[in-house]
């Protein structure tokens, strides 16, 4: 591994803990900021690992993140963010186009965007997981092998979150 490699990889290794820990966090603007920095993280590596649709799309995410939180409260403002991430995320896959794996990164985003913008932070945590298997494919195909254990550890953290946060208590029954 050239020392450019294991730099990427200590990046990823930084956007992977700051991203666990923003999956646990009760507000979705407390998510968000943490997020931004998570992203800036992995586009760091992935642009380090020469994976520049990873890159790009990371980025997207820190601006997507920051006009979230910016204007969180504002429901149109947020579908009108939600087209222009669109239209970013397609522009620049255009852009940095290299073949149908470089089309992952857009996709996991997508969806993730789509879930972030008319979904509660269930639905952000169940989305987080199903985009987590496109990262994976992704990761392996560029070697961002840090990536590819955050992926898998973000999966576990959500699912944990999911079960801590998020599902409802049963409600106890009476003898009667």
């Amino acid at each position: 591994m050239t020392p450019l490699q294991l730099l990427a990889q200590v990046f990823g290794f930084i956007s992977l803990v700051i991203l666990v820990i923003s999956l646990h966090q009760k507000k979705k603007s407390k998510l968000l900021v943490l997020q931004m920095v998570s992203n800036f993280s992995s586009a760091i590596q992935y642009f380090l690992l020469g994976g520049t649709s990873g890159g790009l799309t990371h980025l997207v995410c820190v601006l997507r993140n920051y006009l979230f939180h910016k204007y969180r409260r504002k429901k149109i403002v947020s579908t009108g963010l939600f087209f222009l991430i669109i239209f970013l995320l397609i522009a620049l896959t255009a852009i940095s186009y290299d073949g149908p794996v470089s089309l992952l990164p857009t996709l996991a985003i997508l969806i993730y965007t789509f879930g972030l913008t008319f979904g509660s932070l269930k639905t952000i945590r169940i989305v987080d997981i199903l985009t987590c298997f496109i990262s994976i494919a992704y990761s392996l195909s560029i070697g961002a092998y840090v990536a590819i254990l955050t992926s898998v550890l973000e999966i576990i953290s959500a699912a944990h979150a999911l079960y801590q946060l998020d599902r409802r208590p049963v409600a106890r029954q009476k003898n009667c």
